[in-house]
C-alpha cells in the first residue's frame, strides 16, 4: 500500500460472517509498537465470508515507507473472543507529502 492513499482492505474469512452474532470486532494494524490504524465493527462492511475496511489518507499517512504494517482481526462472538493470524503488508513511499 501507498502512504497517502485511501485503500480499501478486504479480509475473507472461512465463514459466512453474516450468519454470526458478532459482538465486537476489530482490525488493527501496527508498525512496530504503534498502532497506525484501528478499524472497530461499525467502521467494517461485513459481506459474507469478507470483512472490508477503508483506510484515511491520515490512516496512510502515519505510517513509515519500507517498514512493514502487521495486521490482525479480533472478534467477539456469543461471548468468545477469536484472533486471526498476523497478516503483513508493505508500505511504499510518496513524493508529495500531506493530505490531498
Amino acid at each position: 500500500m501507498f502512504r497517502g492513499t485511501t485503500p480499501q482492505l478486504e479480509f475473507s474469512f472461512n465463514y459466512n460472517l453474516e450468519d454470526l452474532n458478532i459482538q465486537s470486532f476489530y482490525i488493527t494494524l501496527k508498525q512496530g509498537n504503534n498502532t497506525v490504524a484501528e478499524k472497530e465493527l461499525n467502521d467494517i462492511t461485513i459481506v459474507k465470508e469478507k470483512a472490508i475496511i477503508n483506510l484515511t489518507q491520515e490512516d496512510t499517512l502515519s505510517m513509515i515507507a519500507n517498514i512493514p504494517v502487521s495486521i490482525q482481526a479480533r472478534l467477539k462472538i456469543n461471548n468468545k473472543v477469536y484472533a486471526t493470524n498476523i497478516l503483513s503488508a508493505g508500505v511504499s513511499s510518496i513524493l508529495k507529502e500531506g493530505v490531498i
